[in-house]
């Protein structure tokens, strides 16, 4: 029998972990635990991953340990979780000729199916566009909204909200950048205070129909969902099955969210995700987002949201803790040098304004919240946000938007090539890429499906390693 550390699972953690993670965060939003901890450094060495191995600096210790005279490794071993490292070279714990993997050397894109999660990034560099998109299963650790998605540049976060690192150790959101519906306190009112911390659900669903489905399971099947070991306790008392952040149940079958598809180029990533399942059928019947992240600064998104017969209002919301300044169908925002401009361009008519939040709704004061939303309820709405990041200014890309019953195109000029993208309004979850003009273009229809591979970069000088040097196996899927 396999020893635990020798499972490939435990890889895809430290893979999941160092992907999903901003390469920078210089504003420190995403949690203050330290990098290095005795229990990190022991799971990494025996894991046997690669880049851990370079991120925790076994070999530069132990270096440092073996030239250093008495009293300085007395200093060393006082420092960070140092200690640890002779101890797992006593146990056989440490390989130091293992191979390393530095970040220089990866690819900048990631795609977690389990989780639902797409790491999207410019490159590896300190200026870097980083970029998180999520929409999949949920449980303790896993606090994000459907089609959540966040924006960092230069190591300053853009779009997404600061997080606490002590509760099991997971960084988790309060806030979702996403598509709400009906967003308002029914009778659970009362658990809004439950969550700990400042974790806020702002898809504050729990569709009855997910209930049905798990209700059907534990009578016929016997499966009872983690809920601490009461079938509608959830994680916090009865009555409130699943309705806050932190409850721990879960069902095999029913996501939140799920990923429809992906695909990474060396010039695009795109990705597409359905959320229908947070709401009760009778409201939602259709929540697709669809994000293509354009290297280096250019982001491209596009929802596309059918109601059910007893709609609520809907709104595009998301939390940025930076500095806010909307106008008309703009809005830029700003941390430090780093500068995110996005163009409304659907809805038409569309109100963008600055959310003020109080309340039912209590968050912290350094949190800024931006709105879009129609100029009047209907059963579908389109929401298209065209966003560039850059560093102290950024200027608009002067879009233009075509639309028709059956696609909606943005056109824009980047990088001196002009460029289009198309999305499907009706039908099939899709549409095309344009990149340049005239017959020299590049022209791409979006994948239909989960395209997982890297294919798409065999011109990347890269390319081989990833593909066939050992060191690079963490990369591929089982």
């Amino acid at each position: 029998m396999e020893r635990i550390f020798e499972k490939t699972f435990l890889q895809g953690y430290f893979t999941h972990f160092d992907f999903v993670m901003p390469r920078h965060d210089l504003s420190r939003h995403l949690g203050g635990g330290p990098r290095y901890t005795p229990m990190k450094q022991i799971g990494a060495a025996l894991a046997l991953h690669p880049l851990e191995k370079r991120l925790n600096r076994f070999n530069e210790v132990v270096k440092e340990l073996t030239e250093a005279p008495q009293e300085r490794c007395d200093e060393l071993l006082d420092k960070e979780a140092n200690f640890s490292v002779p101890l797992m070279l006593a146990l056989g714990w440490l390989d130091l000729d293992a191979p390393e993997v530095g970040w220089d050397e990866l690819p900048p894109s990631a795609f977690f199916d389990g989780e639902g999660a797409v790491t999207m990034k410019s490159g590896w560099d300190e200026n870097l566009t980083d970029i998180y998109f999520v929409s999949g299963l949920r449980d303790v650790c896993y606090r994000v909204q459907p089609n959540h998605f966040q924006v960092f540049k230069a190591g300053r976060a853009l779009l997404g909200t600061a997080a606490l690192h002590g509760d099991h150790g997971n960084p988790v959101p309060y806030w979702g950048n996403t598509v709400v519906v009906g967003n308002d306190w029914p009778e659970w009112w009362g658990q809004m205070w439950h969550p700990r911390m400042d974790e806020r659900k702002v898809v504050n669903r729990f569709a009855p129909e997910t209930l049905g489905y798990a209700m059907r399971d534990y009578r016929f099947g016997g499966f009872m969902p983690n809920a601490y070991g009461g079938f509608f306790r959830g994680g916090h008392g009865y009555g409130y099955y699943d309705l806050t952040l932190h409850s721990h149940t879960r069902h095999p079958f029913l996501k939140d969210g799920e990923v429809l598809a992906y695909e990474t180029w060396p010039q695009f990533d795109y990705v597409a995700a359905d959320a229908a399942n947070a709401w009760p059928l009778e409201q939602v019947s259709e929540m697709v987002r669809q994000l293509v992240f354009i290297r280096p600064d250019v982001i491209v998104l596009y929802d596309r949201v059918k109601l059910g017969p007893t709609p609520g209002d809907t709104a595009w919301i998301a939390a940025l803790p930076a500095k806010l300044n909307v106008a008309a169908n703009t809005f830029l925002v700003g941390n430090e040098q780093a500068r995110l401009l996005a163009e409304v361009l659907m809805p038409e008519n569309a109100k963008v304004s600055e959310l003020k939040l109080g309340g039912k709704y209590p968050v912290p004061g350094r949190i800024a919240f931006v709105q879009i939303s129609p100029e009047d309820r209907r059963n579908t709405v389109e929401y298209l946000v065209l966003m560039q990041t850059g560093l102290n200014q950024v200027s608009s890309l002067s879009p233009t938007l075509q639309t028709d019953a059956h696609a909606a195109t943005v056109s824009f000029a980047y990088g001196g090539k002009k460029i289009s993208v198309q999305f499907n309004r009706t039908g099939d979850v899709g549409g095309r890429i344009t990149l340049g003009d005239g017959w020299r273009a590049f022209r791409h229809d979006f994948a239909a499906t989960i395209d997982d591979t890297y294919r798409r970069w065999k011109g990347h000088p890269l390319y081989r390693r990833w593909t066939t040097e050992p060191r690079f196996r963490f990369l591929v899927k089982d």
